[in-house]
């Protein structure tokens, strides 16, 4: 019977059992190269979907950073067509006025590059504000605002308007002091002589009157 067969044939027995487990084997190492062969693509494949993600997101925040460059340069352009004077001033420190509008003495690093001539501002803080009533020379020199209409400057609201409040009533008093220059040496000539001490007279008023040729 088949069994007596197996006992009389114990090598053809082993090598079966030989190929059995050589095929079990490489089955196994077949499955398991698969198994490895797709974890390896389903890890290349997230790495490259991370790169992509990666590489996405890098562009939104470059647009995101051109479109609030481009928001800025047209901010900064506006405030300019307000106040050209803000033209003399880099975008840094044209930034650093507008962030410290609500405190005028701050600003007074910036003056000699908005108006020529002014070194500081002299300021009177009385009922609750901040209001401007002289403005100084490097040399020491005190221009009062001093002119009908134009006696103070008070620091309230944009920047750029005060300060273009403050530039019209800088013209306006130094138009002022001329007029008082001229009323003295009109004045001194009706005498007969030039007096020069009715000029002197006007003696308080700044050295920038000079530059008007008078």
């Amino acid at each position: 019977d088949a069994s007596d067969w197996y006992k009389r044939q114990p090598s053809e027995l082993a090598g079966l059992q030989q190929s059995k487990h050589q095929s079990a084997v490489a089955q196994t190492t077949t499955a398991q190269d698969a198994a490895t062969t797709a974890q390896a693509n389903v890890e290349r494949q997230g790495v490259a979907n991370a790169a992509a993600a990666a590489a996405a997101a890098r562009r939104s925040l470059q647009e995101q950073l051109q479109e609030c460059q481009r928001k800025l340069a047209h901010y900064l352009e506006k405030k300019r067509n307000l106040f050209p004077r803000f033209n003399f001033v880099s975008e840094s420190i044209l930034l650093d006025i507008l962030a410290q509008a609500t405190n005028p003495a701050e600003l007074t690093a910036h003056l000699p590059q908005i108006f020529a001539g002014v070194e500081s501002l002299e300021f009177d803080e009385g009922d609750g504000a901040v209001t401007i009533r002289a403005l100084v020379s490097p040399e020491g020199e005190v221009l009062r605002l001093d002119a009908p209409g134009h006696a103070a400057v008070r620091c309230a609201g944009n920047v750029e308007e005060w300060l273009e409040t403050l530039r019209t009533a800088m013209v306006a008093t130094v138009r002022h002091q001329l007029r008082l220059v001229y009323a003295d040496v009109v004045a001194a000539h009706e005498k007969g002589a030039f007096d020069t001490a009715a000029v002197a007279t006007r003696a308080e008023c700044p050295a920038q009157l000079g530059l008007t040729g008078l």
